[in-house]
């Protein structure tokens, strides 16, 4: 499949949510691996994090990055990444700026995920609910 000309975006929050769910599946699928880079002392800054997690990433979330329409293959995962984090931006936006009513939990979601992956620990419980809302 390829990616699409423009930058993808959601039709519907319900896309929107359904895509996120994918993602956080195909992370939590590989959660110690992801956690033990993000918790690893040596990466003691973001940007260390960032250029330990993106490989693992990319391996990880290539091919579903790909099967969503956000990147042509999984060497272009990484920005594929990207993309889905724009998207999921835009679907979480106000509504007034082209974002979906609902959109809270794609925000929810993202902030969960980036806070795992700067502390190197995910609050299970919270995991849980945000992929309750997902659902």
């Amino acid at each position: 499949m390829a990616a699409p000309k423009g930058p993808k975006t959601f039709a519907t929050l319900e896309e929107a949510k359904a895509d996120m769910k994918v993602l956080i599946e195909e992370l939590l699928s590989n959660k110690e691996a992801l956690l033990a880079i993000a918790a690893d002392p040596e990466n003691d800054t973001q940007q260390k994090k960032i250029a330990k997690l993106m490989p693992k990433l990319v391996q990880i979330l290539g091919p579903k990055l790909v099967e969503k329409g956000f990147c042509a293959a999984p060497a272009q995962a990484s920005m594929g990444i990207m993309m889905g984090a724009m998207a999921c931006q835009k679907a979480a936006a106000p509504v007034e700026v082209g974002g979906f009513a609902g959109g809270e939990v794609i925000k929810e979601a993202m902030n969960l995920l980036q806070g795992a992956m700067m502390k190197g620990e995910v609050d299970e419980a919270k995991l849980q609910e945000v992929v309750a809302k997902l659902s």
